[in-house]
């Protein structure tokens, strides 16, 4: 039998020692992928191709295909935003660390890809999947790169689309669960849009313009989040730029499982699996990069990062059971380690496995049941009604996460069983 916890004190604090867990999961597996040379050493080699290639495009037939995937991932790439010196402004003789032209910043990054650390790495596969996604488009390359963009776009279903629609369609207002998001306004263009309406009452056009943009912006304040998803914010990767509709399957399993927050399933996962495809025989344990440098880099929590694997069979996630984020397939001399690191996570006092409800105005936390592996019964209806993909599937249509839905997939799924 689960334990039932009425107090909402206990249940947040349960819920942030959780949250705080899969962070700290993130960045051990992130040391391990940096500090393994047989790990690191093939990163940066792929990294080094990908570059190469991107290189000789720009400089080839399509040039706006690189500087548009640059423009848009600069905001948010960390190793795009590094300052480092320019050398046509060094000729010039001025400041060393001003920031690099973008015209040069390939070049640059190639120079020093045999130093890049992992997230660099994950960087450049996110900066590639875009590119592609830009060389599809354009017209001097929509045939080189038109199938190349499909073959990573049928990443983002599965092999075998299992259950694609019910995460995955984006916003459709008809539909009542998917990859449902919205962009956060900043203060910054908060009061941007304020000033526009205030000096121009009489544009009925750009009032109109500013009232959508802000109606179709979810505004989270601080006091709204937990202590875990106020510091991923405060890192400014790509969680910090939106938030979740309440129409989310993602949000839905992150809210209901106690896991952090952050900005739907993992679109660059996807990519990086497909980025790995590229190279034959490359071994499964790295395609869980994204587990280590995507959540690290607060741009996606875990389980936004763990579905797209589970999706694409190199995994099959238990939500809380992170041996299960290890590749069944994997071969390589590193397996060791990351098993190591998950088993470690797994066992952790700080591990709780919890179904959360809430208030009526769907987010302070009102209480919570917590599984034990001690009780086998019910603690074995957990790990099935965990399993990532089945979660899809529930939470695809489930519409509140209040303490009767919770009672009523409790005694649903026997997971109540003595």
């Amino acid at each position: 039998m689960p334990k039932i916890i009425t107090n909402a004190k206990e249940a947040a604090a349960l819920v942030q020692e959780k949250q705080q867990l899969e962070v700290n999961l993130a960045w051990e597996l992130l040391d391990v992928f940096n500090k393994t040379k047989d790990l690191i050493d093939p990163l940066r080699d792929c990294a080094d191709l990908a570059l190469q290639e991107m290189i000789c495009i720009r400089d080839g037939i399509g040039p706006a295909a690189v500087q548009n995937a640059i423009n848009e991932e600069i905001k948010i790439m960390a190793v795009l935003k590094k300052e480092r010196p320019s050398s046509k402004l060094k000729d010039k003789g001025k400041d060393d660390f001003d920031i690099v032209d973008k015209a040069e910043k390939l070049e640059i990054l190639l120079k020093e890809v045999s130093k890049m650390d992992a997230q660099d790495v994950s960087d450049i596969v996110r900066l590639y999947g875009t590119f592609v996604e830009k060389a599809a488009k354009e017209k001097e390359l929509t045939e080189l790169y038109k199938l190349v963009e499909d073959r990573k776009n049928a990443f983002r279903k599965g092999t075998d689309k299992l259950d694609a629609d019910a995460v995955w369609n984006k916003g459709d207002k008809k539909q009542e669960a998917g990859r449902h998001r919205a962009a956060i306004l900043s203060e910054e263009l908060k009061n941007k849009l304020g000033e526009l309406k205030k000096g121009k009452k009489a544009n009925v056009a750009l009032d109109l313009t500013v009232d959508f943009l802000a109606d179709n912006a979810l505004q989270y304040e601080k006091s709204s989040r937990g202590a875990v998803q106020n510091f991923l914010v405060s890192m400014q990767g790509g969680q910090s730029g939106f938030a979740l509709k309440d129409t989310s399957t993602l949000g839905r399993i992150d809210r209901a499982f106690g896991l952090v927050p952050a900005a739907d399933i993992s679109g660059t996962t996807a990519d990086t699996l497909f980025f790995f495809s590229k190279f034959p025989g490359i071994d499964p344990l790295f395609q869980i990069l994204p587990l280590a440098t995507i959540v690290a880099g607060a741009h996606h929590s875990l389980i936004e990062v763990a579905l797209p694997l589970s999706q694409n069979k190199v995994i099959d996630y238990e939500i809380g059971l992170y041996g299960t984020l290890l590749p069944g397939k994997a071969k390589h001399s590193a397996v060791g380690a990351v098993k190591k690191v998950l088993e470690m996570a797994q066992n952790e006092k700080l591990n709780h496995y919890l179904l959360v409800w809430y208030g009526k105005d769907g987010k302070a936390i009102e209480g919570c049941y917590e599984f034990f592996p001690s009780e086998k019964k019910s603690f074995e209806a957990f790990r099935k009604f965990a399993k990532g993909t089945n979660a899809l599937t529930t939470f695809a249509k489930v519409k509140s996460i209040d303490k009767a839905t919770i009672e009523e997939l409790v005694k649903s799924n026997g997971l109540d069983a003595k």
